[in-house]
């Protein structure tokens, strides 16, 4: 089992929110937009991770605050669609209380932001076309692509991370997009 990668904070060993702020918040604001796909929800969910940082009980293990805080990321954004998943969000939840104001006007009131069902059913499609063609990918090249993308790594701290030669990721992550764009090209998807 591996090691947990918190353990409880004593207040000598308090977490410098500040350095951690300065030296992962740029890394973190990437992920979070990727996660996110705005870079509005992406601020607040950054936001609401450094609220949490603030107020838990239980520090990152010396060298794990990367990883730490990524996946407290993670999980906050994971908590945010759950929630929205439940409580699907409306323009205005009570139409009658509106004002009449003209700057509190908004297209389509009381309709909510979730997607058509055509345009779910169009991203699910795509989503299962490009999940096939990351199958396809050889494992070295959907790892780089991953962390990447994904994770929002730029080339520098994947060739650190995996311990390879920079010029290496590069190409790898370039020939990776270039079979995705070709997958999903024979796919029908441009």
């Amino acid at each position: 089992m591996p090691p947990e990668s918190t353990v409880p904070c004593l207040d000598e060993d308090q977490v410098d929110i500040d350095a951690l702020r300065e030296k992962y918040e740029p890394m973190l604001m990437r992920f979070a937009i990727n996660l996110c796909g705005n870079p509005h929800d992406a601020e607040d969910l950054v936001q609401d991770l450094w609220r949490q940082v603030a107020s838990t009980q239980s520090c990152p293990q010396a060298g794990a605050e990367q990883a730490w805080l990524m996946k407290s990321l993670r999980h906050r954004w994971i908590d945010l669609g759950r929630y929205r998943m439940r409580r699907p969000v409306t323009l205005f939840n009570d139409l009658e209380t509106r004002s009449n104001d003209e700057d509190e006007r908004s297209p389509d009131p009381g309709v909510s932001r979730e997607p058509q069902p055509e345009v779910r059913c169009f991203q699910r499609e795509r989503t299962t076309a490009l999940r096939e063609c990351l199958d396809k990918l050889q494992e070295l090249q959907r790892r780089f692509l991953m962390l990447h993308f994904f994770e929002a790594l730029p080339h520098i701290e994947i060739a650190d991370h995996c311990d390879a030669p920079l010029g290496t990721v590069a190409a790898t992550i370039h020939r990776a997009k270039v079979r995705i764009k070709e997958c999903m090209e024979r796919k029908g998807w441009t």
